[in-house]
């Protein structure tokens, strides 16, 4: 072997765990991976310095999301607005009809390459004290979602990321997470599903209608709150419940495949049924989990 080929391979070689110790550190640090294949069609693959843009809304009726790769806020503020950071050819398409404004986010670049940067794309948009509850239909293929502080109703779905749910109001709302935690405190609605796939449920300080939460892979926790209505489902994962109250006025239909089931202390095995004195009710269902139920 030509020996100055033979250099390359040993150089070449010395540098792979360079790298992964580089990535490592990266990562450690706060930093998100950006892979990419370039094509050589387009510019910097990501811009760290973009300052966030404002864009004017008029009244909201009903906000429609679509984002490809970006952490999505929706807090209280001062005024309607969206504002972004954006990477290189992930700018997003903003447009408004009447009380309908539509935020849509995909890739337009073939180009990225490998490295971290604190940020990715970030979409906050802020709602002011008082706006009526408008219709949210937000979808996010990865990324962190945020709600706080507003009245809405609609459907919130993530691919990979967890979502975070706080002092929100509304009729109906529906979260959906492939991979990822929900997290939800201080909220009252009259109805709310929450499910994932690979992640946890937890509640606390809520107050609903009706409740129903399913976790594929994961915990489900219930805690302080009140429900008319509760429903959890836990393939592998244990479920816990605590509501203050009267035990009695609960009807409960809780099973375990392979796990304990225990009501204010007292515990069974594989199943337990019992009607109440009100419409109240609690199922559980776990597959490999625990079931623990305080009402007090």
């Amino acid at each position: 072997m030509n020996k100055t080929v033979k250099t390359i391979l040993i150089t070449a070689a010395c540098m792979i765990p360079a790298g992964v110790i580089i990535a490592a550190a990266g990562i450690h640090f706060g930093g998100k991976p950006v892979w990419a294949i370039d094509f050589g069609n387009a510019g910097s693959p990501f811009t760290t310095d973009i300052d966030f843009d404002s864009v004017a809304l008029e009244d909201l009726k009903s906000l429609k999301i679509n984002v490809s790769s970006a952490d999505v806020s929706i807090i209280p503020g001062k005024t309607l607005a969206v504002k972004y950071r954006a990477m290189n050819g992930f700018e997003p398409d903003i447009t408004q009809e009447g009380g309908t404004v539509t935020i849509t986010q995909v890739a337009e670049s073939h180009s990225a390459t490998f490295g971290f940067t604190p940020e990715m794309n970030t979409y906050k948009i802020t709602v002011p004290e008082g706006t009526a509850p408008f219709t949210l239909d937000l979808k996010s293929a990865s990324g962190d979602i945020l709600l706080d502080g507003v009245s809405l109703s609609g459907t919130v779905s993530a691919s990979s990321g967890d979502i975070t749910i706080s002092d929100i109001s509304g009729s109906q709302l529906s979260v959906t997470s492939a991979s990822g935690d929900i997290s939800c405190e201080s909220m009252m609605t009259e109805s709310t599903s929450l499910t994932t796939a690979s992640g946890d449920i937890s509640i606390t300080g809520s107050n609903f209608g009706d409740v129903c939460c399913k976790a594929s892979s994961g915990n489900i926790g219930i805690i302080d709150s009140q429900s008319v209505s509760t429903v959890c489902e836990a393939l592998s994962g244990d479920v816990t419940i605590s509501y203050d109250g009267d035990e009695n006025e609960y009807s409960f239909d809780l099973r375990s495949e392979s796990g304990d089931i225990n009501l204010n202390g007292r515990e069974s095995e594989g199943s337990l049924s019992r009607q109440g004195n009100s419409d109240r009710s609690v199922t559980a269902r776990t597959g490999s989990g625990d079931i623990d139920i305080i009402i007090e």
